[in-house]
Protein backbone atom coordinates (compact mmCIF):
# COMPACT_ATOMS: atom_id res chain seq x y z
CA UNK A 1 0.00 0.00 0.00
CA UNK A 2 0.96 3.05 -0.59
CA UNK A 3 2.86 5.06 2.85
CA UNK A 4 2.61 9.07 3.56
CA UNK A 5 5.19 10.21 5.72
CA UNK A 6 4.31 13.43 8.16
CA UNK A 7 5.82 16.88 7.36
CA UNK A 8 8.18 17.82 10.19
CA UNK A 9 7.61 20.69 11.87
CA UNK A 10 9.96 23.42 11.20
CA UNK A 11 8.88 25.96 14.09
CA UNK A 12 6.34 26.51 16.49
CA UNK A 13 5.26 29.95 17.77
CA UNK A 14 3.13 31.29 20.41
CA UNK A 15 1.23 33.83 19.92
CA UNK A 16 -1.16 35.40 22.74
CA UNK A 17 -3.11 38.06 24.20
CA UNK A 18 -6.66 37.37 23.05
CA UNK A 19 -6.17 36.16 19.62
CA UNK A 20 -8.90 34.67 17.55
CA UNK A 21 -7.11 34.04 13.78
CA UNK A 22 -9.25 33.65 11.30
CA UNK A 23 -7.04 34.10 7.73
CA UNK A 24 -3.15 34.10 7.04
CA UNK A 25 -1.44 35.11 4.14
CA UNK A 26 2.39 35.21 3.22
CA UNK A 27 3.80 38.40 2.94
CA UNK A 28 6.09 39.54 0.01
CA UNK A 29 8.92 39.76 2.50
CA UNK A 30 9.18 36.26 3.36
CA UNK A 31 7.09 36.49 6.71
CA UNK A 32 3.31 36.08 7.61
CA UNK A 33 0.39 38.55 8.13
CA UNK A 34 -2.44 37.14 10.52
CA UNK A 35 -6.03 38.58 10.56
CA UNK A 36 -8.79 38.21 13.00
CA UNK A 37 -10.40 39.28 16.42
CA UNK A 38 -8.60 40.30 19.64
CA UNK A 39 -9.06 42.36 22.77
CA UNK A 40 -7.03 44.75 22.82
CA UNK A 41 -5.62 44.21 26.47
CA UNK A 42 -8.93 45.47 28.38
CA UNK A 43 -9.96 42.42 30.82
CA UNK A 44 -12.95 44.39 31.90
CA UNK A 45 -14.41 44.42 28.36
CA UNK A 46 -12.71 41.51 26.58
CA UNK A 47 -14.75 42.51 23.17
CA UNK A 48 -13.15 41.95 19.76
CA UNK A 49 -11.32 44.60 17.67
CA UNK A 50 -9.64 43.84 13.94
CA UNK A 51 -6.04 42.65 14.75
CA UNK A 52 -3.39 41.71 12.69
CA UNK A 53 -0.02 40.06 13.66
CA UNK A 54 3.16 40.56 11.33
CA UNK A 55 5.75 38.10 11.73
CA UNK A 56 8.90 37.28 10.43
CA UNK A 57 9.70 34.00 8.22
CA UNK A 58 10.76 32.31 11.04
CA UNK A 59 7.50 33.02 12.99
CA UNK A 60 9.19 36.47 15.64
CA UNK A 61 6.31 38.98 16.17
CA UNK A 62 7.43 41.81 13.99
CA UNK A 63 4.35 44.06 15.21
CA UNK A 64 0.63 43.78 15.77
CA UNK A 65 -1.84 46.47 15.74
CA UNK A 66 -5.33 46.26 16.73
CA UNK A 67 -8.05 48.70 14.89
CA UNK A 68 -11.62 49.63 15.97
CA UNK A 69 -13.90 52.39 14.54
CA UNK A 70 -16.19 52.41 18.31
CA UNK A 71 -15.51 54.19 21.61
CA UNK A 72 -14.02 51.79 23.86
CA UNK A 73 -17.24 52.45 26.05
CA UNK A 74 -18.95 50.56 23.58
CA UNK A 75 -19.30 46.66 23.50
CA UNK A 76 -18.91 45.92 19.30
CA UNK A 77 -17.44 42.68 17.60
CA UNK A 78 -15.16 44.12 14.63
CA UNK A 79 -13.21 40.93 13.13
CA UNK A 80 -10.68 40.30 10.41
CA UNK A 81 -11.88 37.77 7.92
CA UNK A 82 -9.75 38.51 4.71
CA UNK A 83 -6.71 40.28 4.11
CA UNK A 84 -4.57 41.63 1.13
CA UNK A 85 -1.10 42.43 0.91
CA UNK A 86 -0.75 45.70 -1.54
CA UNK A 87 1.97 46.78 -3.39
CA UNK A 88 3.11 49.70 -1.11
CA UNK A 89 3.92 46.55 1.55
CA UNK A 90 0.65 48.09 3.39
CA UNK A 91 -2.44 45.96 3.71
CA UNK A 92 -6.24 46.12 3.03
CA UNK A 93 -8.45 44.01 6.21
CA UNK A 94 -11.89 43.16 5.33
CA UNK A 95 -14.23 41.66 8.14
CA UNK A 96 -17.07 42.17 10.38
CA UNK A 97 -17.83 46.00 11.57
CA UNK A 98 -19.69 47.11 14.41
CA UNK A 99 -23.97 46.62 14.01
CA UNK A 100 -22.51 43.45 11.76
CA UNK A 101 -21.83 45.26 8.61
CA UNK A 102 -18.88 45.50 6.77
CA UNK A 103 -15.78 46.85 8.00
CA UNK A 104 -12.27 48.21 6.16
CA UNK A 105 -9.32 49.18 7.17
CA UNK A 106 -6.44 50.13 5.46
CA UNK A 107 -2.48 50.62 6.71
CA UNK A 108 1.14 51.16 5.95
CA UNK A 109 3.56 48.54 5.94
CA UNK A 110 4.20 48.94 9.70
CA UNK A 111 0.75 48.36 10.60
CA UNK A 112 -0.09 52.07 11.07
CA UNK A 113 -3.89 52.47 9.72
CA UNK A 114 -4.43 54.99 6.80
CA UNK A 115 -7.31 55.08 6.91
CA UNK A 116 -11.15 52.66 8.45
CA UNK A 117 -14.41 52.21 6.70
CA UNK A 118 -17.94 51.28 7.84
CA UNK A 119 -20.64 50.03 5.73
CA UNK A 120 -24.25 49.66 5.80
CA UNK A 121 -25.63 46.63 8.42
CA UNK A 122 -25.66 43.28 7.71
CA UNK A 123 -23.19 43.01 4.66
CA UNK A 124 -20.13 41.65 6.46
CA UNK A 125 -17.23 41.25 3.91
CA UNK A 126 -16.60 37.34 4.36
CA UNK A 127 -13.77 37.38 1.30
CA UNK A 128 -11.77 39.75 -0.76
CA UNK A 129 -9.00 40.06 -3.25
CA UNK A 130 -6.75 42.61 -5.36
CA UNK A 131 -8.11 43.94 -8.71
CA UNK A 132 -5.54 45.56 -11.36
CA UNK A 133 -5.70 49.08 -10.50
CA UNK A 134 -4.73 48.46 -6.61
CA UNK A 135 -8.62 48.64 -5.76
CA UNK A 136 -10.48 45.30 -4.10
CA UNK A 137 -13.23 43.22 -4.34
CA UNK A 138 -15.34 41.84 -1.77
CA UNK A 139 -17.53 39.74 -1.14
CA UNK A 140 -20.98 39.25 0.86
CA UNK A 141 -22.66 36.05 1.91
CA UNK A 142 -25.76 37.26 0.32
CA UNK A 143 -23.99 37.25 -2.54
CA UNK A 144 -23.40 40.86 -3.40
CA UNK A 145 -19.99 41.96 -4.78
CA UNK A 146 -18.50 45.23 -4.22
CA UNK A 147 -15.48 46.54 -6.39
CA UNK A 148 -14.19 49.41 -3.88
CA UNK A 149 -10.96 51.99 -4.34
CA UNK A 150 -8.74 51.48 -1.72
CA UNK A 151 -7.44 55.41 -2.18
CA UNK A 152 -10.50 56.35 0.35
CA UNK A 153 -13.18 53.50 0.16
CA UNK A 154 -15.36 54.69 -2.04
CA UNK A 155 -17.53 52.05 -3.81
CA UNK A 156 -17.33 51.68 -7.84
CA UNK A 157 -19.55 48.89 -8.27
CA UNK A 158 -21.97 46.39 -6.14
CA UNK A 159 -24.01 43.63 -7.97
CA UNK A 160 -25.91 40.56 -6.96
CA UNK A 161 -25.66 37.14 -7.77
CA UNK A 162 -28.41 35.02 -6.20
CA UNK A 163 -30.50 33.95 -7.94
CA UNK A 164 -34.78 33.88 -7.56
CA UNK A 165 -33.59 35.32 -3.55
CA UNK A 166 -30.88 32.11 -3.09
CA UNK A 167 -27.26 31.87 -2.76
CA UNK A 168 -24.44 32.54 -0.83
CA UNK A 169 -21.29 33.61 -1.52
CA UNK A 170 -17.88 32.38 0.28
CA UNK A 171 -15.30 33.26 -1.33
CA UNK A 172 -13.75 35.29 -4.31
CA UNK A 173 -10.42 33.91 -6.47
CA UNK A 174 -8.97 36.29 -9.01
CA UNK A 175 -8.35 34.86 -12.52
CA UNK A 176 -6.08 35.07 -15.22
CA UNK A 177 -8.11 37.19 -17.13
CA UNK A 178 -8.53 40.05 -14.35
CA UNK A 179 -11.97 39.05 -13.45
CA UNK A 180 -12.89 36.76 -10.70
CA UNK A 181 -14.70 33.66 -9.46
CA UNK A 182 -17.16 33.80 -6.96
CA UNK A 183 -18.06 30.59 -4.99
CA UNK A 184 -20.45 28.75 -2.56
CA UNK A 185 -23.57 27.71 -2.92
CA UNK A 186 -27.17 27.60 -3.99
CA UNK A 187 -30.80 26.14 -3.77
CA UNK A 188 -33.04 27.86 -6.23
CA UNK A 189 -30.81 26.10 -9.29
CA UNK A 190 -29.32 22.85 -9.49
CA UNK A 191 -29.57 19.15 -8.75
CA UNK A 192 -31.80 19.70 -5.65
CA UNK A 193 -31.26 21.18 -2.06
CA UNK A 194 -28.42 23.40 -2.29
CA UNK A 195 -25.68 22.90 -4.52
CA UNK A 196 -22.08 24.32 -5.56
CA UNK A 197 -22.09 27.87 -6.89
CA UNK A 198 -19.47 29.35 -8.94
CA UNK A 199 -19.65 32.35 -11.12
CA UNK A 200 -17.14 33.50 -13.38
CA UNK A 201 -17.56 37.30 -13.83
CA UNK A 202 -15.15 40.21 -15.35
CA UNK A 203 -13.87 43.06 -14.05
CA UNK A 204 -16.95 45.34 -14.10
CA UNK A 205 -18.38 42.58 -12.41
CA UNK A 206 -20.82 41.40 -15.72
CA UNK A 207 -21.39 37.55 -15.29
CA UNK A 208 -19.54 35.38 -18.17
CA UNK A 209 -20.79 32.43 -17.09
CA UNK A 210 -22.39 30.22 -13.92
CA UNK A 211 -22.72 26.62 -12.91
CA UNK A 212 -23.98 24.22 -9.89
CA UNK A 213 -22.52 21.13 -8.96
CA UNK A 214 -24.55 19.01 -7.01
CA UNK A 215 -26.35 15.49 -6.26
CA UNK A 216 -30.03 15.22 -6.03
CA UNK A 217 -30.08 13.81 -2.62
CA UNK A 218 -27.39 15.47 -0.47
CA UNK A 219 -26.21 19.23 -0.32
CA UNK A 220 -23.23 20.38 -1.30
CA UNK A 221 -21.17 24.10 -0.83
CA UNK A 222 -17.95 25.28 -1.86
CA UNK A 223 -15.46 26.91 0.74
CA UNK A 224 -12.57 27.54 -1.46
CA UNK A 225 -11.29 27.60 -5.81
CA UNK A 226 -8.04 28.05 -7.33
CA UNK A 227 -7.59 28.31 -10.56
CA UNK A 228 -5.31 25.69 -12.25
CA UNK A 229 -2.39 26.35 -15.05
CA UNK A 230 -5.20 25.39 -18.20
CA UNK A 231 -7.14 28.05 -17.09
CA UNK A 232 -9.69 25.76 -15.54
CA UNK A 233 -10.62 25.59 -12.17
CA UNK A 234 -10.34 23.36 -8.85
CA UNK A 235 -13.12 23.86 -6.34
CA UNK A 236 -13.23 22.34 -3.13
CA UNK A 237 -16.15 22.02 -0.07
CA UNK A 238 -18.90 19.65 1.16
CA UNK A 239 -21.17 17.33 0.83
CA UNK A 240 -23.58 17.07 3.55
CA UNK A 241 -25.83 14.23 4.58
CA UNK A 242 -26.93 15.20 8.24
CA UNK A 243 -25.50 17.02 11.06
CA UNK A 244 -22.89 14.46 11.76
CA UNK A 245 -21.62 13.45 8.41
CA UNK A 246 -20.24 16.21 6.04
CA UNK A 247 -17.76 14.55 3.12
CA UNK A 248 -14.95 16.33 1.37
CA UNK A 249 -15.99 17.62 -2.13
CA UNK A 250 -13.41 18.07 -4.90
CA UNK A 251 -15.13 19.18 -8.43
CA UNK A 252 -12.70 20.16 -11.16
CA UNK A 253 -13.66 22.01 -14.16
CA UNK A 254 -12.46 23.81 -17.67
CA UNK A 255 -11.95 27.17 -18.08
CA UNK A 256 -16.10 27.76 -18.43
CA UNK A 257 -16.98 26.12 -15.74
CA UNK A 258 -18.03 23.04 -17.15
CA UNK A 259 -17.48 19.73 -14.61
CA UNK A 260 -14.67 17.37 -15.65
CA UNK A 261 -14.69 15.13 -12.47
CA UNK A 262 -15.83 15.45 -9.39
CA UNK A 263 -14.62 13.37 -6.30
CA UNK A 264 -16.45 12.99 -2.43
CA UNK A 265 -14.46 11.06 0.26
CA UNK A 266 -16.94 8.95 1.89
CA UNK A 267 -15.63 6.73 4.74
CA UNK A 268 -15.82 3.00 3.67
CA UNK A 269 -18.11 3.95 0.60
CA UNK A 270 -17.71 3.75 -2.91
CA UNK A 271 -16.72 7.65 -4.07
CA UNK A 272 -19.69 9.11 -6.15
Amino acid sequence: GEVYSQPDTIWTRAISNGSRPLEVIQTFEGGFAIGGAAWGGDRERMDSDFSVIKTSYLGFLDWREFYTLVPDTLYQTERVYALEQMMDRGFVLCGQGPGGGGMIVRTDSVGQMLWSRHYDNHQVFVDCSLTAGDNILTVHANSVARKIDLEEGEIIWERGYAIEGSGTLWNVTSTMDGGFLLTGRISSIGEGGNDMYAVKIDTDGEVEWYNTYGTEEYGESITNAVQTADGGFCMVGYSYRDQRHNYGMIVRTESGGEELWRRIFIDNEDNM
